[in-house]
């Protein structure tokens, strides 16, 4: 298609949409195309899980916290974050692994069934996508501690994703009793 003067703007227009037509249908329609299952990969007590991408509110560096008397140990206290409280929990801590002092620890934060928390992880690694055939049948084996938390798994490149449901952490009772009382 050429531009020249000879053409009225709606004439170029018509001929613009026409050949829009002609190039989509090379292009897979929304039942053609692959489905993928979209996650955050991060790791916690030294085991990398994933995450699905819509139990996470945002991703945070570690902010400053206030202690909280009487909380629980895997309680970290309370962050001002952009005008808000936000209680931040050592996730690695309540599972029952030792606590670490990584450089690379972040900031989960999720919010889901009231529960509005940060979750400190020992390293987060990015945004990961799965296609359907990477699903695993069973569900991954993993240490006792994380099972509760753990709702499927994918395999990729022989790696083991098991499927990490921070929504379960919410919603687990011990997560939502923080006090040592």
């Amino acid at each position: 298609m050429q531009l020249s003067r000879e053409h009225h703007p709606f004439e170029l227009l018509e001929q613009m949409d026409q050949l829009c037509q002609r190039m989509a249908d090379a292009f897979p329609t929304d039942s053609q195309a692959n489905e993928y299952w979209k996650g955050i990969g991060f790791v916690v007590g030294g085991q990398m899980v994933v995450t699905p991408w819509n139990e996470v509110a945002e991703i945070q560096s570690l902010p400053s916290v206030t202690r909280v008397p009487g909380a629980k140990d895997w309680v970290k206290g309370v962050a001002n974050v952009r005008g808000s409280l936000l209680p931040v929990m050592d996730l690695g801590s309540f599972i029952g692994y030792r606590p670490k002092n990584l450089r690379k620890q972040r900031l989960l934060v999720i919010q889901h069934d009231g529960i509005y928390s940060g979750l400190i992880v020992d390293e987060i690694l990015g945004a990961i996508s799965f296609e359907q055939f990477e699903q695993m049948e069973e569900v991954p084996q993993v240490e006792d501690n994380l099972k509760p938390y753990i709702t499927g798994g994918f395999i990729k490149q022989d790696t083991d994703w098991p499927v990490f449901s921070l929504h379960a952490v919410a919603e687990s009772p011990d997560f939502r009793k923080v006090s040592r009382k």
